[in-house]
């Protein structure tokens, strides 16, 4: 098959006559696509590419309607044969909320030209579907998550009005000795999770658990098993639950993954949570260094996760005293589409 870049070099435009449209996605696109984001984050400088898998399944997700939530930008060739340049997705907050969000990649070459044609297009399709779900009188934000590290999309979502809300950290671990096993306070035990015994409940004490972070809202069960249990990287056996035993309820959890096709032997802690009634007595800290050790065995030699650079719970420190440190940073963007700066989620305006 024909990349995308070796499309591109073959068909260079000038300037002046770089017709572009934009139309839905198709399931043909997915490799384009794929190629897309790849592009971006080797730009950035980053190497945990998107396979077709990956992307797939964050296009299945319920109620995500592909062919109008990923919008694609396209030229043609001297043949009159489409190339797809750029992506966007569009994501819609779930009744009520405020907060919506948007991707953009655009391909290297084309970057300076088109970028901010194809942000205007898929901002106002985001507008005109948010619009459509929420009440006129809910303010509607547009959020955009980028790397810290990328040299050209800050910039950008700067010059459109973004401002920075909040700041993100991947922190990571290598095992580079054994890691021994953290005692738990009398009371308490480390189970493996049951699929048949303990979905509903893992999801519930996960919801709780989060209830209080920063801009959580209730996830509704079928999206939390999309992205939990049926996601490419799961292993449900590096989930873990720790238990009250004299009440014979969840006090705090650990769902796990493997990271990337590019680092199998990268494990991920996907959620690590306490429920408020069981914090500050350590639990965090002992399923955690307990979870790393669980890694060990199964043969990973690293392990991340990511936390609010900001959180509420001082989640970093703990993850620095278990011998984590921050990795990567990623910023959230935002700016108004309708209504008033929502000083309440984001904070005061801070250019």
């Amino acid at each position: 098959m024909t990349t995308l870049s070796s499309a591109i070099s073959a068909s260079p435009q000038p300037d002046t006559d770089l017709k572009l449209s934009f139309r839905g996605f198709q399931w043909d696109d997915l490799p384009r696509v794929v190629e897309l984001y790849n592009l971006r984050k080797a730009a950035d400088g980053l190497d945990d590419l998107e396979t077709l898998e990956d992307t797939r399944n964050y296009y299945q997700e319920p109620g995500f309607d592909v062919h109008t939530q990923v919008q694609l930008a396209v030229i043609h060739d001297q043949h009159g044969q489409e190339i797809i340049i750029g992506t966007c997705d569009l994501e819609y907050g779930h009744t009520g909320e405020s907060r919506n969000w948007i991707d953009i990649a655009v391909h290297p070459d084309y970057v300076d030209r088109v970028w901010d044609r194809f942000a205007d297009h898929c901002e106002a399709e985001l507008l005109r579907g948010a619009s459509s779900r929420q009440s006129d009188n809910l303010p509607l934000a547009v959020e955009n998550w980028t790397y810290a590290g990328s040299v050209t999309t800050p910039p950008r979502l700067r010059a459109r009005g973004y401002l920075h809300a909040r700041s993100f950290y991947r922190m990571r671990i290598d095992f580079d000795s054994e890691i021994e096993p953290v005692a738990l306070p009398d009371g308490f035990e480390i189970r493996p999770f049951a699929p048949d015994q303990h979905m509903q409940l893992a999801y519930e004490a996960h919801q709780e658990a989060f209830k209080d972070h920063w801009g959580s809202t209730r996830t509704p069960f079928d999206e939390w098993e999309h992205w939990l249990v049926k996601n490419p990287h799961a292993d449900l056996s590096l989930w873990q639950l720790v238990w009250d035993t004299s009440t014979n309820e969840i006090a705090a959890m650990t769902f796990n993954r493997r990271y990337s096709e590019n680092e199998p032997h990268m494990a991920w802690v996907n959620v690590l949570g306490t429920r408020r009634p069981y914090r500050k007595q350590g639990l965090g800290y002992a399923l955690l260094r307990n979870t790393f050790r669980l890694f060990q065995q199964r043969g990973f030699t690293s392990a991340g996760l990511g936390v609010d650079a900001s959180s509420l719970t001082n989640a970093v420190a703990l993850y620095e005293r278990a011998g984590m440190r921050v990795w990567r940073q990623w910023d959230l963007y935002a700016k108004m589409m309708r209504g008033e700066w929502l000083s309440s989620l984001y904070g005061e305006i801070n250019t």
